[in-house]
């Protein structure tokens, strides 16, 4: 009886070791799998943004006048959303082309201006058009501004506080930046939405000067 009752205890003690074992074995493979299923799902977040952010490029590229540009910037999410800080690059194209189309408004404005003599004569309606408080020309110049803001401290975020070399996501940001300057001298009302992005700048002031250095 002594004989059976050890062997009973062996194998009891065998089955408990095989399920532990058996969980050990499990817990292991989470583990191995987890890192893998968090890089597929982080991959698969970072291709979608790549692929939203050439979208909007391509879009931006058929927009030839500033009320197309601020149309499709109010009709489109252009929040950072990972690392690849999609809203920072892409406000900027928007800001330097909304440059640009200004440039060519405020010339010809004053070429006419200079023709007629007259400030009354001369069509001034598009400044009006665009600084007016239509929801979605203050949605679109504040969109632009915040994700300017936030695409500049998710980059700082992402590196060090000095730096170099150029990183060209800093050019793109400081052609945004250059390009607002632009767009407040022809339309000083704008002023009032670079709020965000010149809160970005008060604050991070100091590592902006190591990450903006290599650019001047």
């Amino acid at each position: 009886e002594g004989r059976g009752a050890n062997n009973t205890t062996v194998r009891l003690t065998v089955m408990r070791l095989s399920k532990l074992r058996l969980v050990l074995i499990t817990l292991l493979l989470d583990i191995i799998c987890l890192p893998n299923a968090v890089s597929l799902s982080s991959s698969a977040g970072s291709s979608q943004v790549r692929q939203q952010s050439a979208s909007l490029k391509a879009a931006l590229q058929k927009c030839y006048t500033p009320k197309d540009v601020l149309h499709l910037v109010a009709t489109n999410d252009l929040t950072c959303q990972t690392n690849d800080s999609l809203g920072g690059d892409v406000s900027s194209l928007c800001l330097v082309r909304l440059s640009k189309q200004l440039i060519a408004l405020d010339n010809q404005y004053r070429h006419d201006l200079g023709q007629q003599q007259q400030q009354s004569d001369s069509d001034d309606t598009w400044k009006v058009e665009l600084t007016n408080n239509d929801p979605s020309i203050v949605d679109a110049w504040t969109q632009l501004s915040r994700t300017l803001g936030e695409g500049m401290a998710q980059n700082l975020k992402n590196k060090s506080s000095t730096t170099t070399k150029k990183d060209s996501k800093w050019e793109s940001f400081v052609e945004g930046i250059k390009s607002m300057s632009v767009l407040s001298r022809i339309l000083p009302d704008l002023y009032h939405y670079w709020g965000p992005c010149l809160e970005v700048l008060e604050q991070e002031a100091e590592q902006m000067v190591g990450q903006l250095q290599p650019h001047q």
